[in-house]
């Protein structure tokens, strides 16, 4: 009787016994788990990168001359295998985890670029709770290459699990030394200082993180990504102290109401993806702005471009600085700003509040989105109405359009004009502040009907879609605003009407209409001009009243207007003669020095309007994160 060969003790390779009877075939299985250990972190790196990219040839330009950003890059790989490899034993669970990590932080950043054309952010994962919203903006476009990427991810995971490599040592050695490693990890990465020595040496570096768009082309998804995480809680700026503030508050004080102040009811609309479309050529079957356009035509009202950072999304970023007079420049790139709000703060519509004013907050959509309804009060907004306390008011019909079923700018007006006749006669003036809903994203295919047909011999019959059921959706908000200025104008109560567009829209993968178009060209190095960005970064705003308005300050009548968003509601107040605080003395020296600027355009600027740009940043941070010095 022979006996059958002995495997030795402790074997966890799942191969047949043929595979591994003798010692010689042992050290070649454990010698591929070794090899697919050691390959799995760096294909991980490469994967995400790809799914960035979105390409070979785009991929292989990146790594170009940038040795010590791709070896950053592997290591944070490295470290997340070595990491779980030391939790578990198993080189199958490090391989899992880590092309895990890899490939839904690549899908994730794929879909959501191809959807508003930013990137994704270590804080959106604060909308995890959303997800089932979000998906609806997303489109699945990936090329076979991609998913033959993503699919050969695992078989890293698959082999090393049939080949059984395990780390062989005990959980007493492996436990305490990942403490030690995590340890070792906070430590380095708590300083500041070695913070920027370590990404510096990576050829990486923490301003990039002011222009996310450059940031992430520049260094590469997970590079950009841990660049993020790193930076995530507001940055102290240069210079920042008690002093500084006194110093830029010094002599600065609120300015009360004009004598001749009619506490008229205010209405400021974010008109959600409000642009001219128009600018990217072609012709269009109805003109999309033909109310805007003739309102801003007339006497007594004021319009031109509102300077802002958002594109394709994050609204709101300029909806902060409209209301708050502050900017976001400061603030972790695609961050929520009204996350940093945890006391009461002041803003135009506290302003308000403080003379009398009733405060209002409107908008037909989910109110968890952006942390509002827990924010506005502490930013001056007392009643706060979202999609769900919005279809309670039987009073109004609610009507919804396109296939995501969203509230229609016809509705929106409807509830705002509800809002101001409730208790008109002889109640409180009114601020309003609205967000419409029906002209957001994703644009292919959005209504079933769409009633604008348009032409462009440069852009592909995806694109046109596109660019057709977008501008449908500007056409009825601009309609929608063509009603609410006759509503305004026939009102007894003076009344004063602002809208502006938050962003512009996203029109494609990789700003797929305006490259098609030629609106944008970039300057051969992956970037924009000047010039382009000046288009990026504005959007279309007016302002109209039913009474006569100061005919000069940062706003003069007609459509030649430039301002920045955080000066917008400040431009206004000097228009109707409304109360100042010693803020909008600031911003008004800064009008002068500088009319419109944030970090997204990439204006250059003299020492004067140095001061004012660092001044605006000190003060943003001293109220949301510092001493608040600057309210005292």
């Amino acid at each position: 009787m022979v006996k059958p060969k002995t495997i030795i003790r402790g074997d966890f390779c799942h191969l047949p016994s043929k595979f591994k009877d003798t010692k010689a075939k042992r050290a070649v299985l454990r010698a591929l788990g070794i090899i697919f250990s050691v390959l799995c972190p760096l294909y991980s790196y490469f994967a995400v990168e790809y799914l960035h990219f979105g390409g070979k040839a785009q991929l292989f330009g990146f790594m170009a001359g940038r040795a010590p950003t791709l070896l950053f890059g592997i290591g944070i790989f490295c470290f997340i295998f070595a990491a779980v490899l030391l939790l578990s034993g198993r080189a199958w669970c490090a391989c899992l985890v880590c092309t895990l990590v890899s490939d839904v932080l690549g899908i994730v950043n794929h879909l959501k670029f191809g959807a508003t054309g930013d990137y994704f952010y270590p804080w959106d994962f604060e909308q995890t709770g959303n997800v089932s919203e979000l998906v609806k903006f997303v489109k699945f476009d990936f090329t076979a290459a991609a998913v033959i990427v993503v699919v050969l991810s695992f078989s890293f995971a698959v082999l090393t699990f049939v080949l059984g490599t395990r780390l062989p040592l005990g959980a007493v050695i492996r436990l305490p030394a990942l403490a030690a490693a995590l340890a070792c990890v906070f430590v380095v990465f708590s300083s500041p200082q070695s913070v920027t020595k370590i990404i510096n040496r990576a050829g990486i570096y923490m301003e990039d993180t002011v222009l996310q768009t450059s940031n992430y082309r520049a260094n590469g998804f997970t590079a950009a990504f841990t660049v993020n995480v790193l930076s995530a809680n507001v940055e102290m700026p240069g210079g920042y102290g008690e002093n500084t503030i006194k110093a830029i508050m010094d002599g600065r004080e609120e300015t009360p109401a004009s004598e001749d102040f009619a506490s008229p009811d205010i209405i400021l609309i974010l008109s959600e993806s409000f642009w001219d479309v128009r600018l990217l050529g072609g012709t269009f079957s109805d003109d999309p702005l033909e109310c805007f356009d003739a309102l801003a035509s007339e006497e007594n009202v004021y319009s031109g471009k509102m300077y802002q950072t958002g594109f394709g999304g994050g609204t709101v970023r300029p909806e902060f600085e409209v209301i708050t007079g502050l900017t976001t420049d400061g603030l972790p790139g695609g961050s929520v700003p009204w996350r940093y709000v945890t006391k009461p703060l002041e803003t135009y519509a506290g302003t308000l509040k403080d003379i009398g004013y009733k405060t209002y907050g409107i908008h037909p959509y989910l109110s968890r989105f952006y942390d509002r309804k827990r924010a506005y009060p502490l930013a001056g907004i007392d009643e706060t109405y979202f999609e769900e306390d919005l279809r309670k008011i039987e009073e109004v019909e609610c009507s919804l359009v396109s296939v995501y079923d969203y509230v229609s700018d016809d509705s929106f007006v409807s509830y705002l004009e509800y809002f101001l006749d409730r208790d008109a006669d002889g109640g409180s003036p009114k601020f309003i502040f609205g967000i419409s809903m029906e002209n957001h994203q994703s644009f292919y295919g959005k209504y079933a009907d769409c009633g604008m047909k348009y032409e462009n011999e440069l852009m592909s019959d995806e694109m046109i879609n596109t660019v057709e059921n977008y501008a449908y959706g500007v056409m009825h908000a601009d309609r929608a605003l063509g009603s609410l200025a006759e509503y305004v104008r026939n009102r007894e109560r003076p009344t004063v009407l602002c809208l502006f567009g938050d962003h512009l829209p996203s029109l494609g993968a990789d700003y797929g209409a305006y490259r098609q178009s030629g609106l944008l060209v970039g300057n051969g190095d992956g970037g924009f001009t000047a010039e382009e960005h000046d288009i990026m970064q504005s959007t279309p705003f007016i302002v109209l009243s039913n009474f006569e308005m100061k005919k000069d300050g940062m706003l003069n009548e007609g459509n030649g207007n430039r301002i920045s968003s955080y000066n917008l509601l400040n431009g206004v107040f000097e228009l109707i003669g409304a109360p100042r605080t010693a803020l909008c003395s600031f911003l008004s020296d800064y009008y002068e020095a500088l009319p419109y600027y944030n970090g997204r355009l990439g204006l250059t600027t003299d020492e004067a309007q140095k001061y004012f740009v660092r001044a605006h940043r000190q003060l943003t941070y001293d109220r949301i994160r510092g001493g608040r010095d600057s309210l005292d």
